[in-house]
């Protein structure tokens, strides 16, 4: 998750939100593998959330980069 994080905001910059402050995001582990009781038939339920709309800086990314929206950016980091 880091790894893709710092990809899109290297291309993107930081997301923010509209205050300014960076967004902030978290991964968790649900049922089972919430409980660490993680088997070989278990079904792996992940939820990905982030703190708040907005969109990335512009004066953080890459030449050639554009800003994008938060949803945009944590769909495409959770994805990868």
């Amino acid at each position: 998750m880091r790894v893709s994080y710092e990809d899109l905001a290297e291309k993107h910059g930081e997301p923010t939100g509209f205050a300014g402050l960076p967004a902030s995001y978290a991964v968790l582990g649900l049922g089972k593998l919430g409980g660490a009781a993680l088997g070989y038939a278990s079904d792996i339920e992940l939820l990905f959330i982030y703190s708040d709309a907005g969109e990335t800086a512009p004066e953080a990314m890459a030449p050639g980069g554009r800003s994008i929206g938060n949803a945009e950016f944590f769909e495409k980091c959770f994805r990868n």
